[in-house]
């Protein structure tokens, strides 16, 4: 037995300290002191973003350019993580006859551009894709950001409705 105040020790059949006149503790008493725990370093933003699109049930894959959020009522969206933000993209490749000389997908683009007030449309004329994006800043809160993905994903849903999104997205 140890005596918690001075540490000194007794035998098993002693209960208080001679000394201290405070109870005795057995000897692997510290043992069973709270283990400190260290402190966690606190997630990124793109950590944030994760967790949160992972607790929504999307499955979350990355490699060294951007992080893909995948959900079965969803195209993918694509994060990619810069200096002061997450640019958020869902990509959409256009029908082969498609391309950016095409005057009425670009009447197409400038309607979505006008339509919707969050995400903006895009064409990428290298691989032939059009780009639906948004930018993120600041930081992680729950409420907020959950707010702005409704957001996002309600001018998804307009954009996809629209007849020349069906004739000109494969």
């Amino acid at each position: 037995m140890k005596c918690p105040k001075c540490k000194g020790e007794y035998n098993d059949n002693v209960k208080l300290c001679a000394d201290c006149n405070v109870p005795l503790v057995p000897d692997n008493a510290d043992l069973l002191k709270e283990e400190i725990i260290p402190e966690e370093k606190p997630l990124s933003l793109i950590e944030n973003i994760s967790e949160h699109l992972k607790f929504r049930g999307f499955k979350i894959s990355s490699n060294e350019n951007f992080i893909t959020a995948s959900h079965e009522n969803s195209p993918d969206l694509h994060l990619t993580e810069m200096e002061n933000g997450i640019l958020f993209e869902f990509v959409f490749f256009t029908k082969d006859e498609i391309n950016s000389g095409n005057i009425d997908y670009l009447k197409f683009i400038n309607h979505c551009n006008n339509d919707v007030p969050i995400l903006r449309a895009l064409h990428n004329e290298a691989d032939n894709s059009f780009i639906l994006d948004v930018w993120f800043h600041g930081a992680y809160e729950k409420t907020p950001f959950e707010d702005f993905l409704r957001l996002i994903y309600l001018d998804l849903n307009i954009i996809r409705e629209n007849d020349n999104f069906k004739a000109f997205i494969k």
